[in-house]
């Protein structure tokens, strides 16, 4: 029997917030933060056989670094929240029997994506993986 399908759904904003420790002040400093985080999530990913990748930001396109690269993509929200862009994705996926898991801190966002079937983790379990290339 082949493997699940499995993919990770990174609340983009959250997870940049979590691995660098603050929030930016300004849409620059946020976007630098967010495009050496993908830079580093796209190196990893392209590691990692076992998964695809979605990191969603909120709001519209911009350059982040690669928008697509082996196993992950940059999606933006445009118009609704990431966190909206993530649970329809985490629905989508367990329709077609992926098994999604949502990397987040968010409270509210981690509870819905549980009612939706998928696992949650916590973006710091996530870096870890990163910074060391170690499959999570």
């Amino acid at each position: 029997m082949p493997a699940q399908a499995k993919t990770l759904l990174i609340d983009g904003s959250n997870a940049v917030h979590a691995v660098f420790g603050v929030w930016p002040e300004t849409r620059d400093q946020h976007d630098a933060a967010a495009e050496e985080f993908v830079a580093a999530i796209a190196d990893w990913a392209g590691r990692q056989n076992a998964w695809e990748t979605e990191v969603i930001f909120d709001g519209g396109a911009r350059p982040l670094g690669p928008r697509q690269a082996a196993g992950m993509r940059v999606l933006f929200s445009d118009g609704e929240s990431a966190d909206s862009v993530i649970l329809e994705r985490a629905r989508a996926l367990r329709y077609f029997g992926t098994r999604a898991t949502v990397v987040t801190w968010d409270k509210a966002l981690a509870q819905a994506a549980k009612e939706e079937g998928a696992r949650v983790m916590g973006p710091d379990r996530l870096w870890d993986a990163v910074c060391s290339g170690a499959p999570i």
